[in-house]
């Protein structure tokens, strides 16, 4: 069955909440423009005991106390009219009755799409905080509960208390949490052991030192190291010291990465698809002139010029198709197809693509690995993939890959079973895999592959739209394409197509 646009824009939808959900613990929730409900994560009902038939539809205010109604209605107020984020602390009531202090970022969708939001349980950062300011007799029972590292310093930087949390996250040794250990001790062992903050030693001291300038808590956050992002609570205190809590974001950090670039690879798509269809169209109209001049010029100079400049006209339609296919918006004609009988078929043609830098080898199988798949676009996109991993190989066949091997490209199918891989529906999938021992791409380029136009060659060697094509013939087929690579490891990347139905014998 051939994917319309609009059906397109609802499997990404999909794609995007389950990517959202498998890499979140926080509660992810889609608004429309007037904040009503369409769709909430399983966490919702985990936290706020509702499911998802009780809330879908319904008004996401209708849950907020309502003594923060105000605050929630004019934040949301001031964020469809100006923002494209919003951040907010409110309270939501659970199943049972009783309230739960929320921490709510919402980011703005494409149009008529609405919002996206994380929510975050954060009870136990308000109770340890409210505490913390009411009385210091209780500050033992929040050490032992609060989820985040806590630590208390003098207004010489010494520390005065910390909680095991707060040791943890750093790796502290046990010598280094007593009262009175400094500030510069505990970073000087940061540093040695890579959890140090990337920012000076001294440079961090003075960042410190500023703290008992400030009136009020304030937050903000320190890359580490070793690439995790600490947000630190701080809270000053009137000897000039400061309490401060600490969190690891680096996961949360994460996730919103991968929603910005699934939304970018979303908006690259369409953009792609608009500018195909108007190229399409000019071509449209130079083709056929071009067929006219041919039958009645008699010149052969000019009728060889004209020759060429059909040849260019269908060149511009071959990449016409692969700019529809990466923005899925090419016509399919989907057929039942064996994919191993396939590859085996097209043997003689990769072979031949690979030429003479590097040796094809192809995995036999046995059983079934049938899927519903347009034939043409399936052999494009493999012989894509084949000539990527020639490219990558060196060009004397005796010199040994990556991995010390002979060069060689490798493909394999088989049928496997999926439970949850990233944004793909559980089922049964034809896994098509290509791996090569050539020379592998770096992490830098690794994240843009799939983009178009996007190219790792030399200049005059490729167009960037290989596994452009790819990507979105994997996902207009309702399966995933993904790869892995590392300099001078070679590369691997891996199409899950969804297996056909399996064919019942008549008995």
């Amino acid at each position: 069955m051939t994917l319309s646009p609009v059906m397109d824009g609802t499997l990404f939808r999909q794609e995007l909440f389950r990517m959202l959900v498998e890499n979140s613990s926080d509660i992810v929730v889609q608004v429309d423009d007037r904040f009503r409900r369409i769709y909430t994560s399983p966490s919702y009902q985990e936290v706020l005991g509702y499911s998802e038939d009780e809330v879908l539809g319904q008004d996401a205010m209708e849950l907020v106390h309502p003594d923060d109604l105000v605050t929630v209605h004019s934040a949301a107020e001031d964020f469809i009219r100006h923002h494209q984020r919003m951040t907010c602390m409110f309270r939501m009531q659970h199943r049972d009755g009783h309230y739960i202090w929320m921490e709510g970022s919402y980011r703005k969708l494409g149009p008529g799409e609405g919002s996206i939001g994380l929510l975050r349980d954060i009870s136990a950062r308000r109770t340890a905080e409210e505490q913390l300011k009411s009385s210091n007799g209780i500050l033992s029972l929040i050490l032992e509960h609060i989820n985040q590292g806590i630590c208390f310093f003098d207004g010489q930087t010494r520390l005065l208390r910390c909680n095991r949390l707060y040791a943890t996250l750093y790796g502290l040794p046990d010598s280094l949490v007593q009262p009175g250990t400094e500030l510069r001790d505990i970073l000087e062992y940061r540093v040695a052991h890579g959890t140090g903050p990337v920012k000076s030693i001294d440079d961090y001291i003075a960042w410190r030192a500023e703290m008992p300038r400030r009136a009020q808590p304030f937050d903000s956050e320190v890359a580490l190291e070793d690439g995790r992002i600490i947000v630190l609570h701080h809270f000053p205190m009137a000897d000039g010291g400061y309490v401060a809590t600490h969190e690891d974001i680096t996961g949360r950090r994460r996730t919103e990465e991968m929603l910005r670039e699934a939304q970018k690879l979303e908006a690259i798509g369409r953009l792609t698809g608009g500018v195909a269809h108007d190229f399409n169209n000019i071509l449209q109209v130079i083709g056929p002139a071009l067929e006219i001049a041919c039958e009645t010029v008699e010149d052969p100079a000019l009728r060889l010029a004209l020759v060429d400049a059909k040849a260019a006209v269908a060149h511009g339609g071959q990449l016409t198709r692969q700019l529809l296919s990466y923005a899925r918006r090419q016509m399919l004609q989907p057929v039942r197809t064996d994919l191993r009988r396939l590859v085996a078929d097209m043997a003689g043609l990769l072979r031949q693509a690979c030429g003479e830098a590097a040796t094809l080898l192809i995995a036999e199988g046995s059983g079934q690995a049938a899927a519903v798949i347009d034939v043409a676009q399936f052999r494009s996109a493999l012989l894509n993939l084949v000539i990527n991993a020639r490219d990558a190989m060196p060009q004397n066949r005796e010199v040994k890959g990556g991995d010390g091997r002979v060069c060689e490209v490798r493909i394999a199918v088989e049928t496997v079973d999926v439970a949850v891989e990233k944004s793909l529906a559980a089922g049964r999938y034809v896994r098509v895999q290509v791996s090569d021992t050539g020379t592998g791409i770096a992490p830098a380029d690794l994240a843009h592959v799939f983009e178009p136009f996007f190219t790792t060659k030399d200049f005059g060697h490729g167009s960037g739209l290989g596994l452009a094509q790819v990507h979105g013939f994997a996902h207009q087929s309702g399966g995933s394409v993904s790869i892995e690579s590392r300099l001078g490891g070679g590369t691997v990347v891996v199409m899950l197509l969804p297996a056909a139905p399996v064919e019942q014998m008549p008995g």
